[in-house]
């Protein structure tokens, strides 16, 4: 037998509402625990993992040792005067393993979903988004936040980036939700001749308001490199210093914007992005298609995140992003959907599939691509990304943030002993296949059902908006 003092699980703090403490112990799972240093993960078979307050006491194998450590945490809370709701589960097959991360979306675009088919970017912003943008209200963005919300959870996805107008609509749904958002604010106004200016008080209020929020991490919001006028951008640098926030921005996307960059400043977009002050620590550089080797030069040397964009980048004929080459040199690659009004889906799994297989396509060699390395992107690197190193790597001690999948689902299934786990999730995942999702320690998707949201209503108001839009 094996003893182990209470002391021992001590250095987990676990702060409860009342006396109660929900503990939670799944057995006989696979567990897929992110590895940094190998930027992979550690497979663990009849793996177990237990929760406690919203916490991860333990996770790795399933040993006399684990066992130990839980009767050392029961003695702890009842040395406390807590009382304990231990809840088992077996696993029979399931994986656990981190949520996914959306790094670049626009929530609310849910209601532009479906969009002429024929147009590239210039097209798709000018005759489709930009009129439309011009109708928004609060009541409408939090209507298209909330849809946006459904779809996240559906796919197993706990943290999203997003990058619109009227943040708190979609701070305010995320909190209803459940999830975790990196939530950047314009912070810029426009005058009757199109011209933009900045707004400190607003920016400013924003950091304020959102900085100690624990599951919301504020960043500014640039558009882009080439929507404002030229000399707006080094205020917007200086801004955002002052403020201390990092950016979130559409960088490379196209090659008309690179060759007028070029043009215009003799320089590749991270080397502008870079002499305005505006590539920041933290920073989410959306797209990245078009880098030369100035930016990765550049961009090496930095922590800054990529959010690849495979689904939109081929909806809009921006061209593929080379991933492949910008993992190999060291890059901070994650995966990020775009939203809604140029992807059509926020579903991560199927934007998952569709970033593996490119770089295959782009090689030529079957060996590009590995779903290992994509899946590791998509969930740990993404968390990270995203500001949430508290969570998403199903360490001890971290915040309780993990999704339940069943790969012996129509689509996925069989999984049998020699199945490849990496490829069951990443070239046959599927929604249905996503069991549950725990994030910040709370259940808010199992089985199908929001646990904290109102399908039917979400969808007639999002359906109301909608028409608000035409």
């Amino acid at each position: 037998m094996i003893l182990v003092p209470a002391a021992a699980a001590k250095n987990i703090k676990i702060v409860t509402a009342d006396n109660m403490i929900e503990v939670r112990d799944f057995k006989d799972f696979l567990l897929l625990i992110p590895q940094e240093e190998q930027q992979g993960f550690e497979l663990v078979r009849s793996g177990r993992l237990i929760t406690a307050g919203g916490k991860i006491l333990y996770a790795g194998e399933d040993t006399p040792e684990s066992e130990a450590l839980l009767k050392a945490f029961q003695r702890r809370a009842e040395e406390e005067k807590k009382e304990i709701s231990l809840i088992r589960e077996k696993g029979r097959g399931r994986y656990i393993l981190p949520p996914f991360g959306d790094t670049h979306a626009h929530l609310a675009m849910t209601l532009f979903r479906g969009s002429p088919a024929n147009y590239n970017l210039d097209q798709w912003l000018r005759k489709w988004i930009f009129p439309k943008e011009e109708k928004l209200s609060y009541e409408i963005v939090r209507a298209g936040a909330d849809l946006a919300m459904l779809e996240l959870m559906r796919c197993g996805c706990g943290a999203a980036a997003d990058m619109y107008y009227f943040p708190e609509a979609t701070a305010e749904a995320a909190d209803q939700a459940g999830l975790r958002l990196n939530l950047s604010i314009d912070a810029k106004t426009k005058d009757e001749e199109g011209n933009f200016h900045q707004d400190a008080d607003a920016l400013f209020a924003f950091a304020e308001k959102y900085r100690s929020h624990p599951m919301i991490r504020p960043s500014f919001h640039i558009h882009s490199l080439y929507l404002y006028q030229d000399a707006l951008y080094p205020e917007l640098g200086r801004l955002a210093e002052a403020a201390d926030l990092p950016v979130q921005i559409h960088l490379a996307e196209t090659g008309q914007e690179c060759e007028e960059l070029e043009k215009k400043y003799n320089k590749s977009p991270a080397e502008v992005l870079d002499m305005f002050g505006l590539l920041r620590d933290g920073s989410l550089l959306a797209h990245c298609v078009r880098l030369d080797a100035r930016d990765i030069r550049l961009l090496k040397g930095r922590k800054v995140y990529i959010a690849h964009n495979p689904a939109s980048n081929s909806k809009l004929a921006s061209g593929i992003c080379d991933t492949e080459k910008l993992f190999d040199e060291g890059l901070h690659v994650t995966l990020g959907t775009d939203g809604a009004g140029s992807n059509d889906s926020l579903d991560m799994l199927r934007d998952l599939r569709l970033a593996a297989f490119l770089p295959k396509i782009l090689h030529k060699r079957a060996d590009a691509g590995a779903p290992e390395r994509w899946l590791y992107a998509a969930t740990a690197a993404a968390y990270e990304a995203l500001g949430f190193k508290e969570a998403g790597r199903l360490k001890k001690g971290e915040a309780a943030d993990f999704m339940i999948y069943n790969p012996d689902t129509p689509g996925s299934a069989p999984a049998g002993e020699d199945s490849d786990p990496f490829s069951l999730l990443v070239y046959a995942g599927n929604n249905a296949s996503v069991e549950r999702l725990t994030v910040n320690g709370r259940c808010i998707y199992k089985d199908g059902d929001y646990l904290q949201a109102d399908e039917e209503k979400i969808i007639e108001r999002a359906k109301a908006a909608r028409k608000k839009l035409q």
